[in-house]
């Protein structure tokens, strides 16, 4: 697996760095079958996110479903939705509503057999 995929959010320039230096492996013959098999992979999951966002190439954010929930709760916060400091009514939102209805706006794809959201446009 590569190093890109063990991260909580991937940036799709992360993934184009790879393809780049997976295709170099394969072009000098140094890379094994796993290689192989990750470079397709990651031309897969370039294509298949490149069909919703158009933006692949500048930067499209990639969130695990693990961090999913995590992720709308950040981004409440640095979008100025939610105010820093404050304990009413933060300790009642239902974060896992939130995280589903941000879900709406985007699509998933899986990579390596994990899914990740990704924002549609």
């Amino acid at each position: 697996m590569s190093l890109v995929l063990n991260s909580d959010i991937i940036d799709s320039r992360d993934i184009i760095e790879e393809i780049e230096d997976l295709e170099s492996m394969l072009e000098d013959k140094s890379c094994g079958e796993e290689d192989i098999e990750m470079l397709d992979e990651l031309r897969r999951v370039e294509k298949e996110v490149e069909s919703y966002n158009s933006d692949w190439k500048y930067g499209v954010t990639l969130i695990h479903e693990r961090y999913w929930q995590s992720y709308a709760m950040d981004l409440a916060y640095d979008t100025g939705a939610l105010q820093t400091g404050q304990i009413w009514p933060l300790n009642c939102v239902d974060w896992e509503q939130a995280a589903k209805e941000l879900a709406y706006d985007y699509s998933i794809v899986e990579i390596d057999g994990e899914d990740y959201y990704f924002l549609s446009c």
